[in-house]
Formats: C-alpha cells, structure tokens, sequence
C-alpha cells in the first residue's frame, strides 16, 4: 500500500474520493463523524454540480427520448452513483426517467443491449429502486440471462464472449437486494473473466488504459475491483492479473488516468489520477485483507 498517497486522496476538494478513501482503503464505518462529513459534501462539488446543472427540470440530460448514452441519464446517473451521490429528488425523477423508457434486453422494437440493463440496476440500486418492483423485474431478467452458456454473447461483437459484460454484471449484482439469489450467476460470471486469456499485447491491449469513468466499455483495474467486491482476491488468477495493476504505479506511488468515456472524463489524460489511484489501491488492500484473513 502506497501510505505516502492516502494524504493526497484524502483532500476535500474531492469528497467523493475521501469518501471512499476513508470508506475502502481506511476502513472507517458508514456512521463515523469524517465519513458522513464526506459524504454530505458530495452534492456540492465541483464535478457533480457540473452534471446537476445539465438535467432537465424533467429528470432528464440532453434528450428526452432516449435514455441510453453517457451524456444522457443512464450515464450521468452511473458517474453519480459512482461518484457516492446520496439519493435526492433530482436523482428520483432521473430514475423516474430512465424507468419509463426500454431499458430491458430486447432486439426490437428498439435495440437494447444487457450491458445497459445492468448499469441500470447498479445505479437504480444506488438510488434506492432496487427494491421497486419494476427493478426487480430486472433482477430476475438479467439473474436469468447471464446464468446461462450463452448469457455473455454480444449481438455487436458476431456474438462473441463481452467480457466488458462480465464486469459490468458484477458490478450490478454487487448491490442486489438480498431477495435475489445471485450466487450462481457470479460464479459463473467471476470464472468466465478469470479463465479468459486476455491478449494485452494485441487487440485486447485497451484492457489495460486504465479508466474513469466507464460506460459500456471497462478495464482490468475494473474488473478486478468487480471480482474483489465477490470475495475472488485469494484466487491465483486473480493475483497474476493484479500484477499489472502494480506495475502500472509510478514511482511517487500514483495511477496514471489513461483511458475512460472521452466525454465524460473528470481528471486530465496522463496525468495522476486520483480516482485510478484509489481504484488500484482497493485492489491491492482486497488482496492484503485476503492474505491476512
């Protein structure tokens, strides 16, 4: 763990970082007094007032048709939720929102794709809709489509494995009430990402332009995060990815901010990252917590 850079995580003029820092990597409980100051200060910065300031009085970003896409509400409601927004009634009518349009996996009459149904389910979740019934009819569906053979096969990829799926899966069911029984799933989602052979030095090299945010697409720091959130940071696998987290750390122990949606980026490209640090350094307090029982 990289001590020297908690200080730097830690500064308020990101609340959502400190948030989590003090959360994940600190460990501090949900109710101590720093933890809920963070998180009580979250609406009012810089990077969530920006995209607060773009929605419609009617819930919705830069469409009222549509609903998928990061500049619309799909995609600002997953960088809030990831950003620790509390629940507020801008939120409910975007979620509102995003409710009454297609948001189920379907080829016609519109095409909507499972990747976007999960996103909904992690943000919806967020939010406080994971329990309306409308979301849980979303649980169920995505529960069943990705326990199956075929469940990961993309209709835009001539119906090859998405592993951006995978993880986005993971993420979603992270967050599942616990009426939904979802164990079945995550083993099968968790090994299909930890016994593919990715090919990093070829067409699958993106996987490591670590990112923030996200939208369809993911990385490699994602999908461990994703894995270490289902307890999968003992597995050898798991460890031999890792170490190409470690070895993207510079030497004044930082993350380097290297790919994420290009319209929808908060940090500069190349430059330290402080989400991709604090991304990489609950990975690697995950496998210290898994190490040391």
């Amino acid at each position: 763990m990289s001590e020297e850079v908690i200080p730097w995580l830690l500064e308020p003029k990101n609340s959502s970082v400190r948030y989590w820092t003090l959360r994940a990597i600190l460990g501090l409980s949900a109710n101590d007094p720093q933890v809920v100051e963070a998180r009580a200060a979250i609406p009012n910065t810089k990077d969530v007032l920006a995209i607060l300031a773009q929605q419609d009085p009617g819930g919705w970003w830069d469409t009222q048709e549509r609903a998928t896409g990061i500049k619309r509400a799909s995609g600002q409601l997953l960088i809030l939720s990831e950003f620790g927004m509390p629940p507020d009634e801008r939120a409910d009518k975007a979620c509102e929102f995003v409710l009454s349009k297609p948001w189920l996996p379907m080829r016609h009459p519109v095409c909507i794709v499972p990747c976007y149904t999960v996103n909904c389910l992690r943000f919806l979740s967020h939010f406080g809709f994971g329990e309306d019934p409308r979301v849980h009819q979303g649980w169920q569906t995505m529960t069943e489509w990705l326990d199956r053979d075929e469940g990961l096969l993309c209709w835009y990829q001539k119906q090859r494995p998405c592993h951006w799926l995978a993880v986005k899966g993971l993420w979603a069911f992270a967050v599942a009430p616990e009426v939904v029984d979802v164990r079945a799933v995550i083993a099968r989602t968790a090994e299909a990402l930890l016994s593919h052979r990715f090919d990093f030095q070829g067409e699958e090299s993106r996987w490591l332009r670590f990112g923030f945010p996200w939208y369809f697409q993911s990385d490699l720091l994602d999908a461990l995060e994703a894995l270490a959130a289902w307890g999968y940071a003992a597995d050898p696998r798991f460890h031999e990815l890792a170490q190409y987290v470690v070895a993207k750390r510079q030497e004044d122990g930082r993350w380097l901010q290297e790919g994420g949606c290009a319209t929808a980026r908060v940090e500069r490209t190349g430059q330290p990252s402080k989400w991709i640090t604090l991304k990489a350094m609950r990975v690697l307090k995950s496998m210290e917590r898994e190490a040391t029982g």
